[in-house]
């Protein structure tokens, strides 16, 4: 059985146009001391990638910059859209249930959606003799917080039913806001990790309002 987490997958996913044959995309690289570097980049095909690819342009030679000088990488897309990429220490999704703060090596994730706290989504897909299946797993972080938590994993669209633990690590997670989480600790309806999009987005809508922006 081979399991790999993949990126190129979620870009395709998410921005339909995107050619994933088309190796170096245009890019801005922003390194960890603040600068930035306009380029052509490669999409680093594994999550922990230790270094990335890029160019000038063109028709120049092929440079590799390491992944520990890298924060963020912005991909431009060919429907005008662009992906981020930030590369967090992340606490796993079984370390979030068992109330431990061990934390992983820096891997790379997507941003899914900006806000008090930031969504991010990798997609792992798993291919053995019976077929391919995927895994949709979402990370969150908030602006003070130095590390990503892993708040749910999606097998292939479907919730989990019986010994989820989503609604324990989510409620946690989201415990300054009540109203939020006893929703989720409830397994009320659009409040299952199926919906992480939507809790993430009312749970943004409610904290910029308190803070009347």
């Amino acid at each position: 059985m081979k399991r790999s987490l993949t990126l190129i997958g979620l870009l395709i996913l998410l921005c339909g146009n995107v050619d994933a044959k088309k190796k170096f995309r245009p890019a801005i690289i922003v390194k960890q001391d603040g600068t930035q570097v306009e380029c052509l980049a490669e999409y680093p095909d594994k999550v922990d990638a230790k270094a990335i690819k890029f160019k000038a342009d063109r028709d120049s030679k092929t440079q590799k910059m390491e992944s520990g000088d890298i924060k963020m990488i912005r991909f431009f897309l060919d429907d005008d859209k662009a992906v981020d990429l930030e590369r967090l220490s992340v606490i796993s999704w079984a370390n979030m249930y068992r109330g431990k703060q061990k934390i992983s090596k820096p891997i790379w994730l997507n941003v899914f959606m900006r806000g008090p706290v930031t969504l991010y989504l990798n997609v792992i897909t798993t291919t053995s003799k019976t077929g391919t299946s995927t895994e949709y797993i979402y990370y969150c972080k908030r602006d003070n917080e130095e590390v990503a938590s892993t708040i749910a994993v999606v097998y292939g669209g479907a919730v989990i039913k019986i010994g989820d633990p989503f609604p324990k690590i989510a409620s946690n997670y989201f415990a300054d806001s009540p109203s939020i989480a006893e929703k989720i600790k409830n397994k009320e309806k659009g409040y299952s990790s199926k919906e992480m999009e939507a809790i993430v987005g009312e749970y943004n809508s409610e904290k910029l309002a308190q803070q009347g922006k």
